[in-house]
């Protein structure tokens, strides 16, 4: 489980959380309300509230106001945790597509030659020269790149990328995934 489906997670939690407190806080609103109405203090304003000289009736209307209060904040909360749902919920969805994005790369590399070309042209890259260690063509924003394969000692050098685009050279050491990603924007 990502960071990002744990963040969903908790905030799923203090969702509910809030709207069982949120259900609670409108039944004490309700109950008070009731209270009020009997006591002739619910339609009370702070003015009148402070002219009155009936204390129980005072702390009705008081108490009935703590709790609009109350509910009001978490409205207020609860508003703000779907917001943060929405926006953690598509970065979930981003992270999948990005995996997803990533996954098809990884098979890029191994498919034949003429695959391979297929794919590219989907992502706007054009192939012009393709050996087994040397690949050249045009980025869809039309620079001219060249992938060249690193031919080293050890068994992970052999999987090393350099790459250039207009002759200039951005990396060197880098898996063909990461290559691949960099011609693709």
């Amino acid at each position: 489980m990502t960071q990002q489906e744990r963040k969903l997670n908790s905030i799923n939690k203090e969702l509910e959380k809030l709207t069982n407190s949120l259900a609670k806080k409108i039944e004490q609103v309700e109950k008070k309300s009731a209270k009020c109405e009997k006591m002739g203090c619910l339609k009370w304003t702070a003015n009148d509230a402070n002219a009155s000289k009936d204390l129980k009736a005072y702390e009705a209307w008081f108490s009935l106001e703590i709790a609009k209060d109350d509910v009001k904040d978490l409205e207020s909360r609860i508003e703000n945790a779907q917001k943060r749902l929405a926006k953690i919920t598509a970065q979930v969805l981003n992270i999948k597509e990005d995996e997803a994005e990533a996954d098809r790369i990884r098979k890029i590399e191994t498919m034949s030659k003429e695959q391979f070309i297929a794919e590219c042209a989907k992502d706007g890259i054009k192939i012009e020269v393709m050996t087994n260690n040397y690949l050249t063509g045009l980025t869809k924003s039309g620079k001219r790149f060249s992938i060249e394969g690193n031919s080293g000692w050890t068994d992970r050098s052999r999987h090393c990328y350099s790459l250039r685009i207009d002759g200039k050279g951005i990396f060197t050491s880098g898996d063909f995934a990461t290559c691949y990603t960099v011609i693709k924007r």
